[in-house]
């Protein structure tokens, strides 16, 4: 992934109110842009970490019936 799509990504993400940011001026260059999740964009993290979490569980379940 070069950082086009990088960029890309992360306004979706932002436009979707998951992602907030903050444009910081730096000693060594240009202002940097600092990333931190919104109360929605930990909601979302939340609920996809419940889900991945029963889908291990699934597996897991799965994989010990079928031995």
């Amino acid at each position: 992934m070069n950082i086009e799509n990088t960029q890309a990504q992360m306004r979706k993400v932002k436009n979707a109110e998951l992602l907030s940011y903050r444009w910081e001026e730096s000693t060594s260059g240009p202002p940097r842009k600092y990333y931190h999740l919104t109360e929605k964009g930990t909601r979302f993290l939340n609920e996809l970490a419940n889900t991945w979490n029963e889908l291990v569980e699934a597996v897991e379940l799965t994989r010990k019936i079928n031995k």
